[in-house]
């Protein structure tokens, strides 16, 4: 089955490590998290039903095979889009805001895929990787496993300081706001 949430996370996992070995200038860097995050995607939406993953089109040959049932030809899997809209209805802490980041990242990496541009050398990951390591954390709590074992004792504590920051900075952002409300009213 070309669909196996477990197969899914070690590829999502080995991209990682790509991700975070050589030069952490490197724009590479942000493409190989980009791919490593559609498959750690595709697991956690697997791991509810692998037809979750097929391409409902050409009469559900696809989710036949999702099935078990042998097709003739290759199966095809839905749009990155449809993963996480799809995530957005079934993880609880998979929300709007993690949906529309994954989305965004992945015409980031389409864009390097398939133009001769190269977004990934403009994206800083100072702006982005926080949120990133959000979405990991959640996936990974969904697929019953912990950032220590997706990337390692390291970069796992990287991500839980990232994490925490970005909250405690959002909670700061919240209070001055009703802080501010509170002298208006």
């Amino acid at each position: 089955m070309i669909w196996d949430s477990e197969r899914f996370w070690q590829k999502a996992k080995a991209h990682m490590l790509f991700a975070t070995s050589g030069d952490r200038q490197a724009w590479e860097r942000s493409f190989w998290r980009a791919l490593g995050l559609e498959f750690l995607l595709r697991a956690a939406l697997t791991k509810i039903h692998p037809a979750l993953n097929a391409d409902p089109q050409n009469e559900g040959v696809n989710l036949l095979y999702a099935f078990g049932i042998s097709i003739k030809g290759e199966p095809r899997s839905i749009p990155i889009h449809a993963v996480t809209a799809r995530l957005e209805k079934i993880v609880e802490r998979f929300q709007k805001p993690q949906r529309e980041f994954c989305d965004y990242f992945m015409l980031k990496r389409n864009e390097e895929c398939h133009t001769c541009e190269s977004p990934f050398e403009a994206m800083s990951e100072s702006k982005w990787l926080p949120q990133f390591y959000e979405i990991c954390e959640v996936l990974n709590e969904h697929l019953d496993k912990d950032l220590q074992m997706f990337f390692g004792d390291a970069e796992a504590a990287t991500a839980g300081q990232l994490i925490l920051a970005k909250n405690t900075q959002k909670h700061g952002d919240v209070m001055k706001k009703i802080n501010s409300h509170r002298l208006v009213f």
